[in-house]
């Protein structure tokens, strides 16, 4: 009997609470059906002594099944999930086509989306280099940064707590206001974010000021077609938001009844959670669900399918 029809017919025995455990002590049944069974879900017959009378085969079985089983569903789900997240382009250039666009200056772009904007007037007058741009909202205003690469090593102590500090790989980025306006188009300004995140070459020019080589950055034209793309890219994004949070969930849930399988109390839980997520043990443990919590998760995904 193929595994699948094994896992099948249990899930059958489990919701109608008939199990078939009153053959299960011989050893013929034993040998050709609940040992490969057993051998497949990892479990150790050896174990097991399938003579005693008593039922101890029956006992242990069923007391794995318990929680093999809703293991084995959350399983299948998390493997659906994932090939549906991933499925899911999150590039902006899949949605809105880049090279067809109509290329124009962030100056001239600034102009369209914002009202009012203003240059940090020391800018126009230095003439130093930079290597990333980025855009953020502070109340109502659309702020324009340029930030400067340096190497973690150069630092003798970093503030994580500083926004205008950021750690990227082995560099720090040190963010500067550029300028700011208060937003007009709110979607412009999110279709911007994403577009400077994927710039990296930007003028080096010696004789340009800093916000000249930023005026001349060239950022494809906001349009309907831009707008529409944009949108699209926008859903899906959040729909492969959703879709991590739930294989999250779903991936706790397993890690739970793992546990559960190996017996462990909530102090070795907590041992072992913390050797694995590090820094992200508190966020990652208050998502680790109760038993009974898991076992529920368990059912729904079954109702999924």
């Amino acid at each position: 009997m193929d595994i699948k029809e094994i896992i099948q017919k249990y899930k059958t025995a489990e919701k109608d609470r008939t199990f078939p455990f009153s053959e299960w002590h011989r050893r013929d049944v034993f040998e050709k059906l609940i040992q490969p069974f057993l051998v497949d879900m990892g479990y150790n017959p050896d174990k097991i002594n399938y003579d005693d009378p008593r039922g101890v085969v029956e006992i242990e079985i069923r007391k794995n099944l318990k929680i093999t089983l809703p293991i084995i569903s959350l399983v299948d789900a998390i493997l659906q999930k994932k090939k549906e997240y991933h499925s899911i382009s999150q590039s902006i250039e899949d949605y809105v086509d880049f090279k067809d666009a109509e290329l124009i200056r962030l100056d001239e772009f600034l102009t369209r989306s914002t009202e009012d904007f203003e240059v940090l007037s020391s800018l126009k007058v230095k003439y130093d280099n930079f290597d990333a741009l980025r855009v953020r909202v502070g109340g109502d205003e659309f702020i324009l940064e340029y930030g400067v690469r340096r190497k973690i090593e150069e630092y003798e102590e970093i503030d994580e707590e500083d926004e205008q500090t950021e750690i990227s790989g082995k560099y720090i980025i040190e963010w500067k206001e550029a300028g700011k306006g208060k937003i007009e188009d709110i979607e412009a300004y999110e279709f911007l974010a994403d577009v400077l995140k994927g710039i990296k070459k930007f003028s080096k020019a010696r004789k340009k000021s800093i916000w000249q080589k930023i005026a001349e950055v060239k950022i494809p034209e906001f349009n309907e077609k831009a707008r529409k793309g944009f949108l699209e890219y926008k859903s899906a994004i959040e729909k492969a938001r959703k879709l991590d949070e739930e294989i999250t969930e779903i991936d706790r849930a397993i890690d739970r009844l793992v546990y559960e399988l190996y017996g462990l109390i909530e102090e070795e839980i907590k041992v072992v959670e913390e050797s694995v997520w590090g820094d992200k043990f508190e966020e990652m443990y208050g998502k680790l669900p109760l038993k009974e919590e898991a076992l529920g998760l368990s059912k729904e995904v079954e109702e999924w399918n």
